[in-house]
């Protein structure tokens, strides 16, 4: 009976990945991080966030705020994934869909409609994610082991 090495956290012990799976799991830490650092000082602080960015504070700032938690909850989910990237693939594939919005997302709120350029920054950060998270997800590919003896 063959023993698998690595089962990325799958609860079938005979699903194992591919060496690729350490970019997946360190790009998804790396953007849970990423949105944690900008999701807390959001929520807490928008006056410094805004002013190390360079940008002007709204003078609602519930909107602002409530994106502060919208990234928490992110960070959640590639935490999740992230801790058990088989298990929640589905998420990670979510992730790279995410990253590429925003990219997107923030590449036109500066091409066409003139906002600050500091958000090409922001945007290239999320493109670099759904890169990194992308090939993560290629490269680590789960199958099921063949067993012998066993019938499966």
């Amino acid at each position: 009976m063959a023993v698998p090495s690595q089962n990325g956290g799958s609860s079938d012990p005979r699903q194992v990945t591919r060496p690729g799976t350490s970019l997946l799991t360190g790009s998804l830490w790396a953007g849970a991080v990423y949105d944690v650092v900008f999701g807390v000082g959001i929520l807490v602080a928008p006056g410094v966030v805004a002013s190390l960015l360079g940008l002007p504070l709204p003078d609602d700032e519930l909107y602002l705020r409530f994106l502060g938690v919208f990234l928490l909850g992110l960070a959640f989910f590639y935490i999740l994934a992230a801790r058990e990237p088989v298990r929640y693939r589905g998420v990670a594939a979510g992730a790279v869909l995410v990253r590429a919005m925003g990219c997107a997302f923030l590449a036109g709120a500066v091409l066409f409609f003139g906002r600050p350029s500091v958000f090409l920054l922001l945007g290239a950060a999320d493109g670099l994610f759904a890169l990194l998270h992308a090939a993560g997800l290629a490269g680590s590919r789960p199958h099921l082991e063949t067993v012998r003896g066993t019938g499966a």
